[in-house]
């Protein structure tokens, strides 16, 4: 395996230098307003592609919502909010999470490490395949990629879309003495909020022309990445489009400050930028690198015929599969999406049995004007549930508690039936988790 991967360094040198020579030389006029046409290209694109992409934006917003127990935030069908802030203040807004426990719990089920092995197709194949299953586990190694299935998986259950890309990334480097790198295969799960498909898409992501990751970064390493075309490079107000929005997680204001959107927007056809010897040798798939948000575009740099010869049928090297399908559109439906209307009527009925217990045990009071004095009205009003309380009256006959008649039985049992519905919403029966059913006689008698 060590051979392989100094074999790889030698070539990623030689294409290092090369790209260095191209790189010192300053642009003409005619390429700088050939890059700004392909830059402003990919940003109409770019507008195109988010605008389609708003639905679903405001369904991810909704799912990380249950996610995070914020449920009464949770918009109703006719997209009011459950409860306002006032509102809020006269209930005990009970949260019962059942939801975060079950996407939870598939993620965990299904994060066990996978083995990556190459399996000989021809007897003299053995060795090659014992150094490609090597390659395979030190590349995953180098990107921990157990780390990296785990957001995959949340991103599945939770949002509908696991999104892994996988590309060379020639300024990655590290490791020691022989297993030490100089460029490598990057393989990431991608965030949903990041990756913004052709509008035109209508199955899956390679149904389009062109596919886009935009995520934020911090104009110094901007500046080090593309030292010629990213120096000097203005920062962009962060938007929620591309991260979880303010209102849903208060991030402090240092958290959103020298950051620039650096876009990677990757395109089938010809090439938009023709530069030194590079050609128009037909179709194929390129990149180009790009930053800033409506204002201050800007050039990082670009790549024609990445990955595969002109003329060959491409593939993204941004992958997203769907949790379930969605009809005429790319993003799938996640686990949480049909969990949400069980979870909110879960939570409705815990907090109707908690204010029922409430009133039982507390009860509620009447005074007639006057058997209070304002003084005693504001200090029982702030401590009046306090036991062994002595409290100063105007008139004791005036003031009447009364208690709750308590909670039905079959309204403490519904928060079960809820819980079961949910878990048979994801598939959590007894006999997929290995278990014997109860229920079924036929089943009980095996025991």
């Amino acid at each position: 395996m060590i051979d392989v991967i100094d074999v790889i360094d030698v070539i990623d040198s030689e294409n290092q230098s090369n790209k260095q020579e191209t790189r010192n030389r300053e642009p003409t006029l005619e390429q700088i307003n050939m890059r700004n046409m392909a830059v402003q290209q990919c940003y109409d694109w770019f507008e195109k592609d988010r605008q389609a992409k708003q639905p679903y934006n405001a369904e991810m917003d909704e799912m990380y919502k249950i996610y995070k127990s914020e449920h009464w935030d949770l918009l109703d069908a006719n997209g009011r909010v459950l409860r306002t802030a006032r509102e809020k203040q006269n209930h005990p807004n009970t949260v019962e999470n059942i939801a975060l426990a079950l996407i939870e719990g598939l993620v965990a089920e299904f994060a066990e490490p996978k083995e990556l092995v190459d399996y000989p197709t021809e007897p003299a194949d053995e060795e090659m395949a014992l150094v490609m299953t090597e390659l395979k586990e030190f590349i995953a190694y180098k990107n921990r990629l157990d780390i990296e299935y785990q957001k995959w998986l949340r991103n599945f259950f939770l949002y509908g879309t696991g999104i892994y890309s996988r590309y060379y990334d020639p300024s990655w480097k590290g490791g020691r003495g022989p297993n030490r790198w100089n460029g490598e295969i990057r393989w990431k799960s991608e965030h949903p909020r990041s990756i913004f498909p052709d509008a035109r898409c209508m199955e899956s992501a390679e149904d389009g022309r062109r596919i886009h990751k935009a995520i934020y970064w911090c104009i110094e390493d901007v500046e080090e990445t593309w030292p010629d075309t990213g120096k000097g490079i203005t920062a962009d107000i962060v938007s929620d489009e591309y991260l979880v929005p303010d209102e849903l997680e208060n991030t402090m204001t240092e958290a959103t400050e020298d950051q620039v959107l650096v876009v990677d927007t990757w395109y089938r056809g010809s090439p938009l930028i023709l530069e030194g010897d590079e050609q128009d040798e037909g179709p194929g798939m390129h990149l180009i690198q790009w930053a800033g948000d409506g204002s201050n575009l800007r050039y990082l740099a670009h790549q024609n015929y990445v990955y595969f010869e002109p003329g060959e049928d491409t593939t993204w090297p941004i992958d997203m599969k769907k949790c379930y399908e969605r009809e005429r559109s790319p993003w799938g439906i996640g686990e949480a999406y049909y969990l949400k209307n069980p979870q909110i009527m879960l939570n409705k009925t815990s907090e109707m049995i908690m204010e029922g217990h409430l009133y039982q045990s507390i009860g509620q009071t009447w005074y007639q004007i006057g058997a209070l004095s304002p003084k005693q009205e504001k200090l029982v009003k702030q401590k009046g549930t306090l036991p062994g309380m002595w409290f100063q009256v105007q008139d004791i006959n005036g003031i009447k508690r009364e208690h709750g008649q308590g909670v039905l039985a079959s309204l403490v049992n519904e928060p079960a039936r809820f819980q079961k519905v949910m878990e048979t919403t994801v598939g959590r029966f007894d006999i997929s988790q290995g278990k014997t059913p109860g229920s079924i006689t036929a089943f009980r008698a095996l025991d």
